[in-house]
């Protein structure tokens, strides 16, 4: 008599730890956003890297950082295709240090930081011309 087992396969999901949230299952781009629009809604409309790196891998180390910023490009050209702008903000050096949900409260600095990070990945080829067309559009 043959007994087949079952594997049953959660899904992945923020959970609730205290007062942050934790990924179930590492960087899934979807939980990515979800976090990003608890920060949108919520007090702070920031995400540092550091936070993220909590986030999605459960702590904020050198090598999860490195991670978030190597994947917070195609979470951007993701969340494009969706219609939805993601500002990045950058440090001196050029490391990303934070993101954002471009809205449509955005102060006139924002503004002027969403059309530079345009401009910028427009020269250096980041994305398609259908993406830059869409981002465009966002901004108005």
């Amino acid at each position: 008599m043959s007994e087949s087992i079952a594997r049953v396969r959660r899904q992945p999901e923020l959970i609730q730890v205290n007062d942050r949230q934790l990924s179930t299952q590492g960087w899934i781009s979807d939980l990515a956003e979800r976090h990003l629009m608890a920060h949108l809604t919520g007090d702070r409309d920031e995400c540092t890297i550091e936070c993220m790196a909590r986030t999605m891998f459960g702590r904020n180390i050198p090598r999860n950082r490195e991670a978030v910023r190597r994947r917070i490009a195609g979470l951007h050209r993701k969340l494009l295709e969706a219609h939805k702008f993601l500002i990045i903000r950058y440090s001196e050096r050029g490391q990303i240090i934070g993101c954002k949900f471009y809205s449509s409260e955005a102060t006139e600095d924002e503004r002027i930081v969403a059309l530079t990070q345009i401009e910028r990945m427009a020269r250096r080829g980041d994305l398609s011309h259908e993406r830059l067309e869409i981002a465009r559009a966002l901004l108005g």
